[in-house]
């Protein structure tokens, strides 16, 4: 009867944990959820699938584009972009389904990267920490919160999806079918993003030199030759489509990438967005204090930091070679986060209250994380505020506008405001609100008279026409 009793309480007090959990996971991303479109989501599937484009030509054109020399450049994201296709029916142009739908899949992100830890160190409660610390990283608000970052998340999942299966797979001596998932996962990450190219390099890097290796030379064969077959195919699907493999067509000069290594690193660990400066440097020592801890004096543990290093720098290597936008560090905050969880594991403080001390110190770690992330919620709401006036505004007037063939409309572009500047996506807008006007959208910089077409100016709190 007592057993059945504290069973009882036992399953109360996890689910008010829980319940608690994902209010405050809630009060985090409330804020985001809230938010408009970013205009690369008009690009990329809202105006194709509300024309109702052909399969074949969106699964290309969301994501590519024509360079100064009329080539095509840019990426294939078939799985992610298949994802829009799904979602499209249900949600229209009401964001926060799709928005649901990314934060579903970092919360999957979450819940691996605390599997992930598991594997490494068999200790339920790190791994546990490592997911919903994870959850809450400052570095993985932005891809969560942006519908068009959703492939960095998708990416980012099967990668460590691949990780894990990778790992798994090299603690086995024995032969096994087995050998093919890491393939399977490289696949699925490679037509979520280009991001899942990192793999091709990380998984064998993380196969043969993380300590502890069992070895079965066909398990190795059919690992390296599956890898090896999806990448091929991938990189001749990807020439036919572009007559390349694709991507800009310009990146980071060689004298830049150290600043983009310490924006990366910034970003990845979240120190980036720790104020003031006294507690930012106390937080990289505490890092490297981590570190440190875990490896002195023994070279194997030193070799598992090394390992750590470079799979999470492989996988930041779009902030390295192109612009160190803070989307791009969701993929780096996932393995910078696991690997510090797991070094940080090896830090023992003992005691009569050594596990309440311990306990007490991952709550405030949490709640800090979260606080941090909820601040840069509210400016991620802020920053959409813009989109959805101008958006909203041009609704307004939309009516008014020439819609026939030939018919012209002039829209003034300013830098004097950010409403000013925002108007450069009038055109971009105008396609999703009124999908039969074929007027043509001119943008100007400067004020122009002696026109009959209309003119639309962004004054005050809306858009007028002149």
């Amino acid at each position: 009867m007592e057993m059945a009793l504290l069973k009882k309480i036992n399953w109360v007090i996890k689910l008010v944990l829980i319940t608690a959990f994902a209010g405050f996971v809630f009060l985090v991303f409330a804020p985001v959820l809230q938010t408009f479109f970013d205009p690369q989501e008009f690009l990329t599937y809202l105006n194709p699938l509300g024309a109702g484009m052909p399969f074949g030509e969106y699964m290309i054109n969301g994501w590519s584009w024509n360079n100064n020399e009329g080539d095509l450049i840019g990426f294939f994201r078939p799985l992610a972009s298949a994802t829009y296709m799904v979602e499209y029916p249900l949600f229209g142009m009401n964001s926060l389904g799709y928005k649901l739908v990314n934060l579903g899949l970092h919360l999957l992100c979450a819940v691996f990267v605390a599997k992930f830890v598991m594997l490494l160190s068999e200790r339920k409660w790190l791994a546990l920490f490592a997911g919903v610390l994870f959850t809450v990283h400052p570095g993985a608000l932005v891809a969560t919160g942006m519908i068009s970052a959703r492939p960095d998340v998708m990416a980012s999942l099967f990668s460590i999806l691949a990780l894990i299966s990778t790992y798994s797979l090299s603690r086995n001596s024995k032969t096994t079918w087995k050998a093919l998932v890491p393939a399977l996962f490289l696949l699925l990450s490679l037509v979520s993003k280009e991001l899942g190219m990192v793999n091709i390099l990380a998984l064998p890097i993380m196969y043969f030199l993380w300590p502890g290796r069992e070895r079965c030379k066909k398990n190795t064969v059919v690992f390296l030759g599956s890898l090896m077959v999806v990448g091929i195919l991938y990189f001749m699907m990807r020439n036919m489509i572009f007559g390349n493999i694709g991507g800009y067509g310009g990146y980071t000069e060689l004298t830049e990438v150290p600043l983009h290594l310490a924006i990366l690193i910034a970003q990845a660990t979240g120190v980036f967005l720790i104020n003031p400066t006294v507690i930012k440097l106390a937080a990289y020592l505490t890092l490297l204090f981590v570190i440190a801890n875990y490896a002195r004096g023994k070279m194997e543990k030193w070799r598992k930091v090394g390992v750590a290093v470079l799979i999470t720098g492989a996988y930041g290597f779009q902030s390295i070679i192109g612009d160190a936008t803070i989307h791009y560090a969701y993929a780096p905050s996932a393995f910078a986060l696991l690997f510090i969880v797991y070094f940080a594991g090896s830090i023992a403080i003992t005691g009569k209250r050594g596990k309440q001390i311990q306990v007490g110190i991952a709550i405030l770690i949490l709640i800090a994380a979260g606080a941090v992330t909820r601040r840069e919620s509210l400016a991620f709401k802020r920053s959409r505020i813009i989109t959805q006036s101008v958006f909203t505004s041009l609704e307004d007037i939309a009516d008014l506008l020439p819609a026939g063939e030939g018919s012209i409309c002039f829209v003034q572009v300013t830098r004097d405001t950010e409403y000013g500047a925002e108007m450069k996506n009038v055109p971009l807008y105008m396609r999703s609100i009124s999908r039969e006007s074929q007027c043509e959208f001119i943008l100007v910089r400067n004020e122009i008279d002696g026109v009959e077409e209309p003119i639309l100016v962004w004054e005050d709190d809306r858009i007028v026409i002149r």
